[in-house]
């Protein structure tokens, strides 16, 4: 078989054609992809990395206000020897909520928590009033959110006319 030089132009060409469609070009569309997947990667981490720089200042401001969260509610914790002042506390703001206190008293404190050499006690305070709801209501809201950590923990109310009868114990978190 003889083959003139122009055949054989047109058959290296055809062949290097095939190569370039079935070896090459698909090598190069496996790198094209690898690529494009790291460049995705990348994108996402710089998306995650702008997102966690433009949180920082948000994170600090939090802080702070964790901070002053903080050093309010310990301001509320009071120690063992002014105890007394919460039983005044608690009638002074019956007394402004116009519920008529009948009996008050406090019961031995007990452990809540230790944290580093700083224990911390509940103390509960039992409480037998007369009033209404509503004056009720506004008692209750500011023993919790008042100057002190105090919390009702168990509410009984009676009927009676023409006012409620309610016993109540209120406890307080102290520093041992």
């Amino acid at each position: 078989m003889n083959i003139d030089k122009r055949t054989l132009i047109y058959l290296g060409i055809i062949l290097a054609t095939l190569a370039v469609a079935f070896v090459i070009t698909p090598m190069q569309v496996k790198n094209i992809i690898v690529l494009n997947k790291k460049v995705t990667d990348l994108r996402g981490k710089i998306a995650k990395t702008q997102d966690d720089i433009g949180t920082r200042p948000k994170i600090a401001a939090d802080t702070e206000k964790v901070k002053a969260a903080v050093v309010e509610l310990q301001s509320k914790i009071i120690s063992m020897q002014n105890v007394s002042t919460l039983q005044a506390y608690i009638s002074q703001t019956a007394k402004e909520n116009n519920l008529e206190i009948i009996e008050t008293g406090s019961a031995p404190p007990t452990v809540y928590k230790k944290i580093g050499t700083t224990s911390f006690v509940q103390i509960p305070i039992s409480v037998t009033a007369k009033g209404n709801f509503h004056n009720l209501g506004n008692f209750i809201a500011k023993i919790e959110g008042g100057e002190y950590c105090l919390e009702v923990k168990r509410l009984n109310i009676t009927y009676s006319k023409p006012q409620l009868g309610i016993t109540l114990t209120i406890v307080a978190i102290a520093r041992g």
